[in-house]
């Protein structure tokens, strides 16, 4: 290596930066600065924008989720609720004229009331008096 000091000298002593090609790379590094810091702040600003989106998207999905909860337990307790009635042998009733509804024996194929009354029969001959009419039989899917 000692050997070639004198040829290295000589070369790094007539190396001359010339001013204007470093005011040139000076300014072209100083602008490629700038776009950096510009790319930075952009990426700052639609990062920012994403994690708005994320949050908004996280309160979607936590609010299905406490849906199909509420609808998983409502089923759950029509079941529980179906199963009772059928365990108990009853049958929920609507009167169709005042919406009221009433839990009776279920296997009557017909069931008639006058608002204060109610007659149950299997006998499709019967016909009740002109004040009664039939009851609707609520099944676990009506609401």
């Amino acid at each position: 290596m000692e050997e070639f000091r004198p040829l290295l000298t000589a070369i790094s002593n007539s190396f001359r930066i010339s001013s204007k090609w470093h005011a040139n790379t000076v300014a072209h590094y100083s602008a490629c600065a700038d776009k950096v810091r510009l790319t930075q702040g952009q990426i700052r600003k639609i990062d920012r924008a994403i994690n708005r989106y994320r949050r908004e998207v996280q309160k979607q999905m936590h609010k299905i989720d406490q849906e199909i909860t509420a609808s998983r337990d409502a089923t759950r307790s029509t079941i529980q609720k179906h199963e009772h009635k059928t365990l108990m042998g009853l049958a929920e009733y609507e009167d169709p004229q005042t919406g009221r509804r009433t839990n009776l024996d279920f296997g009557y194929e017909r069931t008639f009331t006058n608002g204060d009354e109610i007659i149950q029969t299997n006998d499709w001959h019967f016909e009740p008096s002109p004040d009664y009419r039939p009851m609707k039989e609520i099944w676990n899917t009506d609401k």
